[in-house]
């Protein structure tokens, strides 16, 4: 698999991509990524030298006007707001997204504290499991 920087070669595919899931994250033009490019968090994977799916995340620095990005850029001064993360149904279940979202994590906040988000991840799955755990 390659992760790797979007292009203008690949609009068609980031908007065919996420018009496909319209119904969660909105139908989108290909000016919308355009624009988006040069994001350091804006990714696309590929798989067998195919386009496979994108991931896009938006630090609180960028003007952005999703409400919900919004919310977060109220309340917390340091994050990277992941605004869709989606991948094609022919190469889903193929472990695309988790790579994507690593590779996001690694830029966020760097090998070592990886580490220890793997162990909060964890401890929060198998707390899920836990009859005895209420919300």
């Amino acid at each position: 698999m390659l992760i790797r920087r979007p292009t203008k070669k690949d609009l068609c595919f980031l908007t065919r991509c996420n018009n496909s899931e319209a119904k969660w994250v909105g139908v989108e033009e290909p000016s919308f990524f355009e624009q988006y490019m040069d994001l350091p968090n804006f990714m696309v994977a590929e798989e067998d030298g195919k386009q496979a799916g994108f991931l896009m995340a938006i630090s609180p620095k960028v003007d952005y006007d999703s409400k919900n990005f919004l919310w977060f850029r109220e309340r917390v001064p340091d994050f990277a707001y992941v605004d869709r993360v989606i991948i094609n149904p022919k190469f889903r279940r193929r472990g695309i997204a988790s790579a994507l979202d690593k590779r996001n994590l690694l830029h966020e906040v760097g090998p070592a504290d990886l580490d220890y988000i793997k162990e909060q991840r964890k401890y929060l799955d198998d707390t899920k499991k836990d009859k005895h755990f209420s919300k």
